[in-house]
């Protein structure tokens, strides 16, 4: 079951994902996330991904998001991935980016949780490419088709209809 927690102690973010962590099921969390790093002031985010069982690219493009964010504020650590997110992780060239810590972390019994809504919106799934394209060459062999037509459908959706008479 995919499912996306989190709870702030103190100058410390603690985030899980679980399950398989998508663009169909990670909007509600980014928004949460993203609110948490510019409404507080934090010092630590902690990423838990022992229990999740794959990440699609639009999801790994996030987490790299979070890491741009919280560079100036502090550090953001990826806590023990299960073997998949971990393969994830070093197919995309993140564990060269992002620490990652391999024991487990001292996360909090009771967390949120956040609801799972899809990223429907073309620009969020364009950020997140870019993300991902930044890190390396090879990422962004891999992404620039889909930057392109992302891009394009972005600048067709925001052309004005013309109506004929």
């Amino acid at each position: 079951m995919e499912q996306f927690c989190f709870k702030r102690e103190s100058e410390t973010l603690f985030l899980r994902g679980a399950g398989r962590l998508t663009s169909q099921n990670c909007q509600d969390f980014k928004k949460t996330v993203f609110s948490c790093l510019d409404n507080a002031t934090l010092r630590h985010v902690l990423f838990d991904l022992s229990q999740c069982d794959y990440m699609d690219s639009t999801f790994l493009g996030m987490i790299v998001g979070i890491y741009k964010k919280m560079r100036s504020q502090g550090n953001f650590s990826i806590v023990q991935p299960s073997p998949a997110a971990l393969q994830h992780l070093h197919s995309m060239g993140m564990d060269r980016l992002i620490p990652i810590q391999t024991a487990p972390g001292n996360f909090p019994a009771e967390m949120g949780i956040c609801s799972n809504k899809p990223t429907v919106e073309p620009e969020e799934i364009l950020n997140a490419h870019k993300n991902l394209r930044d890190i390396s060459h090879e990422n962004k062999e891999k992404f620039s088709l889909l930057i392109d037509v992302l891009e394009n459908q972005i600048v067709q959706k925001s052309k004005p209809v013309r109506k004929r008479i």
